[in-house]
């Protein structure tokens, strides 16, 4: 699992990860490789993904629409 903190209680949440490429305090910016993708516990590829606001999951799909 990594966890990005966006700062203003935002933050990333990415599991089913291999190969890890960031260590804990590392700043990361746009396009920066935090990982590769992994299997999911049912086999096959996958990622995870959870945005949290204020300790609340939302729907990343706000995120991940271009601006």
């Amino acid at each position: 699992l990594v966890i990005i903190d966006h700062g203003a209680n935002a933050y990333s949440l990415y599991g089913y990860l291999e190969g890890v490429s960031v260590t804990r305090g590392d700043a990361v910016d746009s396009g920066t490789e935090i990982a590769r993708v992994g299997a999911a516990p049912a086999g096959p590829a996958a990622i995870y993904l959870e945005i949290r606001i204020d300790g609340r999951s939302v729907d990343p799909v706000e995120w991940l629409k271009p601006h």
